[in-house]
């Protein structure tokens, strides 16, 4: 066993010296969600009367698959705060330990960093040791980070020490068990894109098995047969802040290390860029389209992008699940005023589905940088020069990538439109119309086609600094949302990103001065970066 596992050490310290700021941040970010939202929501279920109104809203199916159970004897702040907000952060430091785990297994075997590392004195399954001591140590710093600082600001408001860690617990165990679920993925996929695409699909399928445990169940102390099969519902039922129950956490723990051992087995006896899920053959002859840049653009694209373009249908629908119920809640809820821009000339559930779409829209940002910033990971892995030293023109090669940004700009808001409408429909007695979810989605365009033009700008120019996308990104989201909690930020600094030019009403409120200034701010940026592209040296 110690011939296997040589040099587990140093490569760790190594893997985290690589993590010291991609999960730095993701630490910052959790933790803020965590704790920093507790005195923000204070005045959201702060009294009695408010919280009983929280509580008939989240007894209704519609929240109960979108939020979680609730549970007897959770009618406390502390209680109610974690209904709300727990399911949310288990999703996300979920997805941060499937592109951890890929980074430093898979992902490296592609970009053939671990034939290099695997010359040296290290063990067979060193490697995949190390990634795993690196999830470890992220996800012990997240989970104990997150409950004392959940403890020191929500000390006053009910939330407890032993409530605050299994919080924060809760949180580290599930982080774990997605890296340890991608490890496997990671050993029988041929490609990093194929182990984060069935990592997401597992995610998607545990979320989907927990609402079908939780949707219709009454709180009577045990743990649905379906929710038990999720380890989202059994972390959910822990019953954080009401009963404190350690159990399912100890049990996913549990799962997650037969799950590394699974992970271990493989890698054991599988060869470095194999996978046990064979890649499919191609075709002898390529197709016409991808003798073209924009059909080979396509052609790696195609799969996030579509996934994307479907995931938005189903994150609106899901949002519109509310819109039923939506109407007695915001008559009870003074604090969602302070979230929304209210037209009185307009239903209360028109005006909830607008702060919504700025939600959707920010989400749009994702798909559209996939394609904007795909030409950087081609150049970085040095597949780029294999098709430059070809008659292909450098300008018409981003184009296609450039194109394709654009295009899913336009379909990805349109499927947040159609996603919202269906679910309305479904919901309501008197469903919003598709015009408006129309017009309220696509007035973001400009704003994201800035973004774009960022991408291509910073992409042709600055190669290294493409990650100010994605601060973008979570900046505008901050300053939209989180930013009308706080008056300070309702302002001018909301105007510092293009999406604060929007307005959230379209209705009589559309500046179209500034619409056709954020479009032709894009183009611009968009043609600068692509010229700047043509001049510039590759770099790895």
């Amino acid at each position: 066993m110690k011939e296997f596992f040589a040099g587990s050490l140093k490569l760790t310290r190594f893997m985290l010296r690589r993590e010291r700021v991609t999960s730095v941040v993701w630490i910052v970010i959790l933790v803020f969600f965590s704790a920093g939202l507790i005195p923000l929501l204070t005045n959201m279920f702060g009294d009695d009367a408010e919280r009983a109104a929280l509580i008939t809203t989240l007894e209704s199916p519609a929240m109960r698959a979108f939020m979680g159970p609730l549970f007897d004897g959770g009618d406390t702040f502390a209680g109610l705060y974690s209904a709300m907000l727990l399911l949310w952060m288990l999703i996300t430091i979920g997805i941060m330990n499937i592109f951890l785990m890929t980074r430093h297994t898979r992902a490296d075997e592609e970009r053939n960093r671990t034939e290099v590392v695997r010359s040296l004195p290290v063990g067979r399954l060193s490697i995949l040791n190390a990634a795993v001591l690196t999830a470890i140590a992220v996800n012990a710093v997240i989970a104990i980070v997150s409950g004392i600082c959940i403890l020191a600001v929500g000390a006053e408001h009910g939330m407890d020490f032993e409530g605050s860690m299994l919080y924060g617990a809760a949180m580290g165990v599930f982080g774990l068990f997605m890296a340890a679920v991608t490890a496997v993925f990671c050993q029988l996929c041929v490609s990093s894109r194929g182990a984060i695409g069935f990592s997401f699909l597992f995610l998607m399928i545990a979320y989907m098995v927990r609402i079908m445990g939780d949707m219709n169940v009454e709180d009577s102390g045990s743990i649905p047969i379906m929710t038990a099969l999720s380890p989202i519902g059994l972390l959910l039922h822990a019953r954080t802040f009401v009963s404190n129950d350690w159990l399912p956490v100890l049990a996913v723990l549990a799962i997650t290390a037969v799950a590394v051992a699974i992970a271990f087995a493989l890698n054991r006896v599988r060869d470095i860029d194999q996978g046990f899920i064979s890649a499919r053959p191609g075709r002898t002859e390529a197709k016409k389209g991808l003798l073209s840049p924009l059909g080979l653009s396509w052609r790696l694209l195609r799969n996030p992008l579509i996934a994307w373009v479907f995931g938005l249908f189903a994150i609106a629908v899901s949002y519109g699940a509310i819109l039923g119920d939506i109407e007695t809640f915001l008559e009870s809820n003074e604090i969602y005023y302070t979230l929304m821009v209210i037209d009185p000339d307009i239903s209360l559930a028109e005006n909830f589905a607008s702060t919504i779409i700025v939600m959707l829209a920010i989400c749009c940002v994702i798909p559209v940088l996939i394609a904007s910033l795909k030409l950087r990971s081609e150049e970085k892995d040095g597949r780029i020069e294999h098709v430059l030293s070809r008659s292909v023109s450098r300008v018409r090669y981003f184009g296609g990538y450039t194109f394709l940004a654009f295009a899913v700009s336009v379909a990805a808001t349109f499927a947040s439109a159609l996603g919202l409408y269906a679910s309305a429909v479904s919901v309501m007695d008197t469903p919003i119309s598709f015009s408006f979810c129309f017009n309220a989605t696509m007035i973001y365009l400009p704003a994201l086609w800035v973004i774009i033009g960022l991408a291509v700008l910073l992409v042709g120019l600055i190669p290294r600094a493409t990650f100010i996308c994605w601060a973008m990104m979570g900046y505008s989201l901050f300053t939209l949302f989180f930013g009308r909690m706080i008056p300070s930020l309702s302002g001018w600094i909301g105007k510092t990103t293009p999406f604060g030019y929007i307005p959230l009403l379209p209705r009589d409120s559309v500046n179209w001065l500034a619409l056709g200034a954020l479009t032709l701010i894009a183009a611009c940026l968009t043609a600068i970066g692509l010229f700047a592209y043509k001049k510039r040296d590759m770099t790895a």
